[in-house]
């Protein structure tokens, strides 16, 4: 599996946010709604408008765990779900190609979409994983609350968790930055003859 990372700089997922919603307002509400929501890639793509319209939740079986989520729909992320259904009437997914009707996007066109933002915003490494990443970082980083989410991950340890949002590498990186290393001193060389 290839490693992907989140958006971790909140100035530069808000620039992205801007160029996908100029670009084409599907792509850019599949960015917002999976950064906001922490859902998966799959799930996220098999939504349904009866799924979202006046919900104050998303209520799903998730794919990949045959567990059953429900997910706090956030007044801001509302908003825009609102704007974005009376953009898309006589759809019945969310997220369809352009012209296909009644089928959800593919991985691959969500993948793509994120290469785009990756090439435009000099990103490295992202993926259709980039969406639950961001999600898990910035709620961690906001919260500092591990133990939710775990829950909302299905995660059974912390260190899993830190690995997968990137903050483990941060805590990394950060400390071995404070530390500063181990410092080259001048020294002369003083030549020895062997006897």
């Amino acid at each position: 599996m290839k490693l992907v990372n989140p958006i971790k700089n909140l100035n530069v997922l808000d620039s992205a946010f801007e160029y996908l919603e100029n670009k084409n307002y599907r792509d850019f509400m599949i960015l917002f709604l999976g950064v906001n929501t922490g859902l998966r890639i799959s799930d996220l793509l098999k939504l349904t408008i009866f799924d979202v319209r006046n919900k104050d939740y998303i209520e799903i079986k998730e794919g990949k765990t045959k567990k059953n989520r429900k997910i706090l729909i956030l007044k801001h992320v509302k908003i825009e779900i609102e704007i974005y259904l009376n953009y898309i009437k006589g759809q019945t997914y969310l997220f369809e190609p352009k012209h296909y009707r009644n089928k959800p996007l593919s991985r691959k066109s969500a993948y793509n979409i994120l290469k785009k933002v990756e090439i435009k915003f000099n990103l490295e490494r992202l993926g259709t994983h980039t969406l639950r990443k961001t999600f898990g970082y910035h709620f961690y980083k906001s919260t500092n609350d591990i133990a939710t989410l775990m829950i909302i991950f299905n995660h059974i340890r912390e260190d899993i968790t830190l690995r997968y949002i990137g903050i483990k590498q941060d805590r990394i990186d950060s400390q071995t930055a404070k530390w500063g290393g181990i410092k080259k001193n001048k020294f002369k060389v003083i030549k020895c003859e062997m006897t």
